[in-house]
């Protein structure tokens, strides 16, 4: 599956809610993160996983607000992803990622029997001797040996990949980089953030377009609201919202 989106519209956020429903749902997830930092990226996470009633504020250090989950519930959500949530983040520079994120995820699938696995995003993928010129080649090996590596494990991998800069209405043309991205996909979604006008007529934060579903041939857009707070997006017409499985236990003990 590719994510595709412009910067800073939610392409990570979606990938990393995915991440903990697929943890939820008994399957453990590998997780390579090229755009944030370990430390940044769990932080996230945590909020993610805690919804919006067991966070904290807290001041940055450049004095702005923000918010994590509380001390209890970070607790029990480390607790509850042991073992089941593995990350890679950017912190180790190396001349190629290519062979290492595939390594890793083979780890993983091996040794952890992690099902599910991300690469966010593909742009920070590095490749050995790349160049300008040969680099969209590179993405494309790349991306079918992560097909292959999907067939050989019964896995899924989920892409985030950057839109390229022209305006194209077709969501499937319009990725950057190799046009075997799209074309070797299962599956290929879009999240656009709304602003203005656009916001108040869709009465939505957010839409997701299903653009490719190779399975059913199905395409659809989903509404979304996102709470800041949590870094959560939620389907606008949902009546409940996600409770994730460390929250689960305790009401069950209630």
């Amino acid at each position: 599956t590719v994510i595709t989106g412009k910067r800073g519209n939610g392409k990570s956020t979606i990938a990393s809610q995915i991440a903990l429903s697929s943890v939820d749902s008994g399957f453990p997830v590998c997780f390579y993160s090229g755009e944030l930092k370990k430390q940044m990226f769990i932080e996230w996470l945590l909020c993610q996983a805690a919804g919006q009633r067991n966070i904290e504020e807290f001041v940055g250090r450049n004095g702005a607000v923000r918010h994590k989950a509380n001390q209890e519930s970070e607790w029990k959500i480390r607790e509850w992803i042991l073992g089941k949530f593995f990350l890679y983040d950017n912190a180790i520079v190396k001349s190629s990622e290519h062979n290492t994120i595939l390594d890793r995820f083979t780890y993983c699938a091996e040794e952890k029997n992690c099902k599910l696995f991300f690469v966010d995003n593909l742009m920070s993928a590095r490749f050995k001797d790349s160049n300008e010129k040969d680099f969209n080649r590179k993405q494309s090996m790349f991306v079918q040996d992560l097909l292959q590596f999907s067939l050989e494990y019964n896995a899924h991998v989920i892409l985030m990949a950057h839109p390229n800069k022209s305006e194209n209405a077709d969501i499937n043309n319009g990725v950057s980089g190799s046009a075997d991205i799209t074309n070797l996909a299962s599956n290929v979604f879009s999240i656009e953030k709304l602003e203005g006008n656009a916001r108040q007529r869709e009465g939505a934060d957010a839409i997701l377009t299903i653009a490719k579903n190779r399975d059913l041939g199905t395409t659809a857009q989903i509404k979304l609201r996102y709470n800041p707070e949590s870094r959560r997006y939620e389907n606008r017409d949902a009546k409940t919202k996600s409770v994730y499985g460390w929250q689960k236990s305790l009401q069950n003990n209630c």
